[in-house]
């Protein structure tokens, strides 16, 4: 029987607390704690008995926050690089971090800290506890391939050990052609199918919205306005009604780019170019290969003043906007090109030709090491978007995980 360990759960909004929460419950011979800035899920951690951390701003702490290094911390947060709150801000907030975490575990520190994506203010902050307490971390992010779950001991995306070091990917034992076969069929049925992150269910619109509207009242770490265009739009759809939208693409030849959502943290940590560059470039190797650019927009895509100058760039350029599948636009593309998207290893997997026009953890990843990354390096039997209960086994691979060496760490 393993040891039983002090686990640390960053949960940086409801959604996110329902899979910590999943995934903790698969682990009931653990000490669990979630920690948080978001007050419905401090509600329902209290409701069913669980410990969180319900960290708010503590004003007093604001000359500790103007340190050279927490400004520079601040300064890489999505929140910051959004435009969403000001560098002192997110100063302020991972310093109340820090302190409400050094003051909760004064005697005994968590074994492991169990991080979504890593590049908000919690997550940087958290970051920065591990480090200077010496605590593993678990980084997590969504693989968008079906049943399964990224997580690394160093970061996601282009901060991940495979990214640093893709070679790790080596030492993983060789994957049959025929099982990798089998497993593909699985994957072009599931990906046929809606994109799981565009649906919003109006029960969590309004639980995300009433969320927001009590951070205004009690103002914990990360407190944003709410905007009026939320109320009237509560999905969030973008229009694109003034845009040409094709759907028939027999006979053309055409280079695939899908563009990110436009606030992405791969976009705007990990690549010089943004959505509106990226076509440019696109355009330009369509151009130089005969054949047409074609674009698709991220279905959780919520800004339309970008949505706008896409479709202005459009009616510039005349490239194809199309709503299709994004399966099938690989499958029927010549060549894919992409910022840093999964996309591009998707179409890696079915042996497209991809340009990447960012920093992408895949770009060196050959036949034998796509294999070994889907089979092997990613965990396998969780649905990130399911509710379904998550197997002791499948949890315990991610406190176990160690890709300093490749393999799992059994301890």
């Amino acid at each position: 029987m393993q040891d039983s360990k002090n686990i640390l759960f960053m949960c940086d909004c409801l959604e996110r607390y329902r899979f910590m929460n999943r995934l903790a419950s698969a682990l009931p011979d653990h000490h669990c704690t979630f920690i948080t800035s978001e007050p419905l899920v401090k509600l329902f951690a209290l409701f069913k008995g669980q410990n969180c951390i319900f960290v708010k701003a503590k004003h007093h702490l604001l000359d500790s926050s103007k340190s050279v290094e927490i400004l520079d911390i601040a300064g890489k947060t999505i929140e910051f690089l959004n435009d969403e709150v000001t560098k002192e801000k997110a100063s302020l907030d991972i310093t109340s971090i820090v302190f409400s975490l050094n003051k909760y575990f004064k005697r005994t520190k968590p074994d492991v800290a169990i991080i979504w994506n890593g590049q908000q203010i919690i997550g940087r902050a958290l970051t920065k506890y591990c480090a200077d307490n010496d605590i593993e971390t678990r980084y997590l992010e969504i693989s968008n391939l079906p049943d399964k779950l990224f997580c690394d001991v160093l970061g996601v995306n282009a901060l991940s050990s495979i990214a640093k070091k893709p070679e790790i990917l080596d030492k993983y034992s060789e994957v049959d052609d025929e099982f990798h076969a089998d497993w593909i069929k699985f994957y072009n049925i599931e990906k046929s199918k809606k994109l799981p992150q565009s649906i919003k269910k109006n029960s969590d619109i309004f639980l995300n919205f009433a969320n927001k509207a009590i951070k205004l009242l009690i103002q914990p770490i990360g407190s944003r306005e709410i905007k009026l265009n939320r109320l009237f739009n509560p999905q969030n759809k973008i229009n694109l009604s003034k845009a040409i939208l094709t759907d028939n693409l027999e006979g053309i030849n055409y280079i695939f780019l899908a563009l990110q959502v436009s606030n992405d943290t791969q976009i705007k940590l990990h690549s010089k170019v943004n959505n509106l560059e990226a076509i440019k470039l696109a355009n330009e190797i369509a151009i130089q290969n005969g054949v047409k650019l074609l674009v698709k927009l991220h279905p959780a895509e919520t800004n339309q003043i970008e949505a706008d100058q896409i479709i202005e760039l459009q009616r510039k350029m005349g490239f194809i906007i199309s709503n299709n599948n994004t399966t099938d636009l690989i499958k029927s593309s010549c060549e894919v090109a992409t910022i840093n998207s999964t996309v591009g290893l998707e179409a890696k997997i079915i042996g497209r030709n991809v340009t990447v026009l960012g920093n992408a953890y895949y770009t060196k990843f050959n036949y034998s090491r796509i294999k070994k990354y889907i089979h092997n390096y990613l965990v396998d039997n969780i649905d990130y978007f399911s509710n379904t209960a998550i197997d002791q086994v499948t949890a315990l691979k991610i406190l176990q995980i160690n890709q300093s060496d490749g393999k799992y760490n059994k301890k």
